[in-house]
């Protein structure tokens, strides 16, 4: 997934568990860490977690909602049997 047209996505590295990866949402104009995507286990599903007092508009939720999907995808496809 390539970065958005007003955010980016910044790979953290792995979870505390080693299982699977977390990702800082950064605002591109001023550098502001807007949020985190990580793995939410209940929902079996990356998902978005933003900071309190920051705001989205359609292009950015758009964004960060298609690289949750596309990162869920790539990870359900790597725990796969073969």
């Amino acid at each position: 997934m390539t970065d958005g047209k007003w955010i980016r996505f910044d790979d953290l590295g792995t979870s505390d568990s080693g299982k699977t990866r977390r990702f800082a949402v950064v605002a591109l104009r001023g550098d502001v860490a807007l949020g985190e995507i990580r793995w939410n286990g209940g929902w079996r599903k990356y998902a978005f977690v933003p900071f309190p007092r920051t705001e989205y508009e359609e292009d950015c939720l758009r964004d960060i909602a298609n690289f949750c999907e596309l990162t869920t995808r790539e990870h359900r496809a790597a725990r796969a049997p073969l």
